[in-house]
Formats: C-alpha cells, structure tokens, sequence
C-alpha cells in the first residue's frame, strides 16, 4: 500500500477527501486568503502555478487548522497529507530498503508532524513537514547518525544553519548522504527555488568535486577554477558561467532554507 493508502486519501470522492471537499467552503468563508480555488481538487495546479511564498500562506492556513495547538482539525490534516503525498511517496522511496512497512511508517509520521507542526514559529510548511518527517521515520528506525563525507561537504558548501546535514540520521552509506542532498535539491525544484537545469549544474560540480582530491576555496571547494572549468568545457559553456550559476543557487538555496527549521 501507498503513503496515500495508508491515511486513506486515494479516493476524492469518499472518506476524509470528500468530508475536506465539503469543508473547503467553510474554510475559504472563515479564512478568505484560501479562496484561490473554488473546488479543492484545484488546489494542487494552483500551488504548482504560484509564487512559493503565496503557496505557502496556502499550506500554513491549513497546517493552522490541522495542528492540535491551532484548530485541532483532523479533516484539514487530511487535507495537508493530501497535498504532500508527492513528496511523501518519493520520501517512502528513497527509504524504502530500510523497512518493508515503510509506507505505514512514513504515513504514521507525516500525521504526527501535520498535526504538531509548530505555526507560530515555523513558515515553509512543504519543505519542514517532508524533512521532519524524514528525521522521525529514521529515528523510528533506529537508524545511526554518523555523518557521511557528502554531509559534511553540502553542510559546509551550503551554510545552512537550521538543516545542516549533519543533524540528520542516515543509514550508514555514504551513498546515503547523496540521497539526502538530493531529496533537498529535489525540494529545491519543487518549490522552484532554483530550477532543474541549475540544480543538474550543481549535483554534477559537487560529484566532480567529491571526487577530487586537495580542492579547496569558496562554497567548500564548488567554485574551484578547475573544477568549473572542466564542467564548462563538457557543457559548452564557460568556467566562469559556471561558477556564476553555481554561486546564484548556492545563495538561493541558503536564503530559502536559513530559516526553515527552527
């Protein structure tokens, strides 16, 4: 069974989806800034459309109403679950050799953190929500903590306090750490913080640079003139553009994500 099996969100027309369907008037009444959408089933091709910091007004409104210190509101948890469930699903993906229960694990988990997510203090509901709820299963797991060579190479090359790679558990491999990079670069595209291209850019300089040996400089050795000119040179474009894209998402993602966890 899927992650959307698991809480029951399969079928818009039955169950917490229907009873979400006929709240969504109800909802935009006492909260007008969700009358974006007449008919709930709309609402993820708007969220895809939006600029992210309107979505996620959107997605706080409803994590609001879901949590037990806000409305308590098991029917917008729902609701909330429903429109993570793509990001759920690649999460139960990515994991799945740790469990073959994972999809309940990931499901149970993803309820818990809808329904304590912290509104008062948090923003970014998508992006805290999925990577919590990452932690939590890998802690229901038991899985360690050591940190992985690519850990500590993004913690640094991406200065992000709150989401420092190194709070994360990971399940021993070093190709696990790369998983956690690209579960956020992933993200990253989602909420069109950078886009594919810049992010493909990105992974390809990091791996050129992991697999190198005594480079050092700005962003943990991602800017290296030798490094980024031989990624130009395979891509047809210059060392120095590529340092420049590299910079601008580097800078874009450290902005986005700086606050994202408290």
């Amino acid at each position: 069974m899927s992650v959307a099996d698991q809480l029951g969100l399969t079928d818009p027309d039955h169950g917490a989806m229907a009873e979400a369907r006929q709240s969504w008037p109800c909802w935009v009444a006492a909260s007008p800034r969700l009358g974006v959408v007449g008919d709930l089933l709309e609402l993820p091709d708007w969220i895809a459309a939006a600029d992210p910091a309107d979505a996620d007004l959107i997605l706080h409104e409803l994590a609001r109403r879901a949590s037990c210190a806000g409305e308590d509101d098991r029917i917008a948890a729902a609701t909330l679950a429903w429109l993570l469930k793509p990001g759920a699903r690649l999460l139960a993906r990515r994991l799945a050799g740790l469990a073959g229960n994972i999809d309940h694990v990931v499901a149970a988990q993803l309820w818990i953190e809808i329904r304590t997510f912290p509104c008062d203090r948090l923003r970014k509901v998508a992006a805290n929500v999925l990577w919590n709820t990452r932690r939590g299963v890998l802690q229901e797991l038991g899985v360690s903590k050591r940190r992985t060579k690519n850990e500590e190479m993004w913690a640094r090359a991406l200065r992000w306090d709150p989401l420092t790679m190194g709070d994360l558990p990971e399940s021993g491999s070093d190709e696990d750490g790369a998983d956690d990079v690209m579960a956020l670069l992933d993200c990253a595209v989602a909420e069109r913080v950078i886009d594919r291209s810049d992010r493909d850019l990105l992974v390809s300089v990091a791996v050129a640079v992991d697999g190198a040996s005594g480079i050092a400089g700005a962003r943990g050795g991602l800017c290296s003139t030798r490094t980024t000119d031989a990624i130009g040179a395979a891509c047809g474009i210059s060392g120095q553009t590529v340092r420049r894209r590299v910079r601008r998402s580097v800078h874009a993602l450290s902005v986005a994500y700086a606050n994202a966890v408290a």
